[in-house]
């Protein structure tokens, strides 16, 4: 297992489609059991940090998420991520 870093970039102009669809979303994430953490950024996107086997199995699970059904999602970038420095180590158990 590893921890992934997946960067959503949100089609400019789906606020209303966001606010409309983000209760789903917001359920669909939850449920996932490999969700580190995740939230909306400041530049209309939103960073999410999962432990899986791989990049592809968080891809696929990512095909099932709501925003992408209604088209919210321009890029999904997903990148392998190693944690060797920080305070969070500890508590995360890295």
């Amino acid at each position: 297992m590893g921890l992934f870093v997946v960067r959503y970039d949100y089609r400019e102009g789906s606020e209303a489609t966001q606010d409309a669809h983000r209760p789903g979303h917001r359920d669909f994430l939850a449920s996932q059991p490999g969700l580190r953490a995740g939230g909306k950024t400041d530049d209309n996107g939103a960073i999410l940090i999962f432990e899986a086997d791989d990049a592809d199995s968080v891809a696929t699970l990512l095909q099932d998420d709501p925003f992408l059904a209604e088209d919210v999602i321009e890029a999904t970038h997903i990148s392998g991520w190693a944690m060797p420095l920080g305070s969070w180590r500890q508590p995360l158990g890295l």
